[in-house]
């Protein structure tokens, strides 16, 4: 009763609260130079979050019962409830325009809500195993690592000062369309999550350790951090499958969620600076609001001739735009949600045939979850909605993987998860 009490709604209001004051007293005063600009208490912006309050009432799920719910939780918690809360972090916005930004932002969850409860028939043949599958997937999780660390440049290492260095260095060695990029890309974004949610399954330790090296060797070539949540949070809802309490994974995250705010506003009280305000906080709840600002912001810039029709055409792509114009740096690649992304870069059209395929592919997830009961559905629907907050929803299908592993699990035979978890315990 407790814990369903601290991780419903109530969790979400503290965490609203939390955030808003670390914003205002740490991490905008502490980031001014990039043009955070501190928020104003008036009457319309109490209205305006009170609008993106009842967005995420109506669709943000506090249980994950199919593919799609997983969308809807953490694209409601990690794009719509922190840009409702901070959509002036680049500026003054008029209620107006802020309506049709929420509106643009909230679309894509209206619209699966909606359609959550249409699937489509599928009968795809069963040619291959869970167990084989499975085999074949961590087999190319090490060889790809190791194909990695053969092509490590000079400044690989595991410094934390020079993450950054070690970036720019890799964008030379990994080439766009390479297939070293390529590589790294479905075995970051793909298979190290994956790897790890089947271990989970099987709650098995060794593999996990193994799936946690692997991560390390891209953060020593690459300086890559974010492999890490995603492993811990994929080995999780792996645990979750197996012991048939998946539905509560929702209400888990909030609860690490409000541990991790409540330890940087102590923080920040106590020493009057927080480690993990700055380093957790803010990436993961003030970067992104602020960057979807600044879309929003070059969108309305007449100068920039963004068109509604064609979007905006920018040599070296829009993300790098926003990271010049908003963060001083041409090297920026200043990555937003699928959605605003395809918006900008390509107008309404591009916009509106997004929507549409993250849906489709989420009706696809769900229905393929109802008829074969492979627990791997639940995954795949988990890591898509992860990787559309900062990646274009194309991209995730083809250079991550996900495409390829929707398609190959389609196929597999269908394998109640305790069987799942037998089977994963053998190998």
């Amino acid at each position: 009763m407790l814990f369903r009490l601290f991780t419903g709604r109530l969790a979400l209001l503290a965490f609203s609260g939390a955030l808003v004051m670390l914003y205002v007293g740490f991490i905008q005063p502490g980031n001014a130079y990039l043009g955070y600009r501190p928020l104003e208490f008036t009457l319309e912006y109490f209205v305006a979050i009170s609008i993106a309050a009842l967005v995420i009432g109506f669709t943000m799920p506090l249980e994950a019962d199919k593919p799609s719910d997983f969308f809807r939780f953490f694209y409601s918690l990690l794009v719509v409830l922190p840009y409702g809360l901070l959509y002036a972090s680049q500026g003054e916005v008029s209620f107006d325009q802020f309506l049709l930004m929420l509106s643009a932002l909230s679309l894509p969850l209206m619209l699966l809500s909606l359609t959550t409860r249409v699937t489509i028939a599928i009968n795809t043949p069963a040619v291959i195993s869970a167990r084989t599958i499975g085999v074949f997937l961590f087999v190319c999780m090490v060889f790809g690592t190791i194909y990695i660390l053969l092509m490590a440049p000079k400044t690989a290492s595991f410094d934390l000062a020079s993450i950054y260095v070690r970036r720019l260095d890799a964008r030379e060695v990994f080439t766009a369309g390479s297939l070293g990029a390529y590589v790294q890309s479905i075995t970051v974004n793909g298979l190290l999550p994956l790897t790890a949610y089947l271990a989970g399954i099987a709650e098995k330790r060794s593999r996990l350790l193994v799936v946690i090296a692997c991560g390390a060797a891209f953060f020593y070539v690459l300086g890559l951090r974010a492999q890490f949540p995603m492993i811990a949070v994929g080995y999780l809802l792996g645990l979750n499958v197996s012991r048939s309490t998946v539905h509560r994974l929702p209400r888990q995250v909030l609860a690490i969620v409000a541990a991790v705010m409540a330890i940087a506003v102590l923080e920040w009280l106590v020493f009057d600076l927080s480690v993990v305000g700055d380093q957790i906080v803010r990436r993961v709840f003030t970067v992104p609001p602020f960057i979807i600002s600044a879309y929003f912001d070059l969108m309305r810039d007449v100068a920039q001739g963004w068109s509604m029709i064609s979007g905006l055409s920018a040599p070296d792509g829009v993300t790098y735009l926003v990271g010049e114009l908003y963060f001083n740096s041409p090297d920026s690649n200043a990555n937003t949600n699928t959605f605003i992304y395809q918006l900008a870069s390509g107008g309404v059209a591009a916009y509106a045939a997004n929507v549409f395929l993250v849906t489709a592919v989420f009706i696809l997830l769900d229905s393929l979850h109802r008829r074969k009961r492979q627990p791997v559905f639940l995954y795949l629907g988990f890591i898509f909605s992860v990787l559309l907050v900062e990646q274009n929803a194309t991209t995730t299908l083809l250079s991550s993987g996900i495409g390829l592993f929707i398609i190959v699990y389609a196929f597999s035979k269908t394998m109640p998860i305790s069987s799942v978890a037998g089977a994963q315990a053998k190998t």
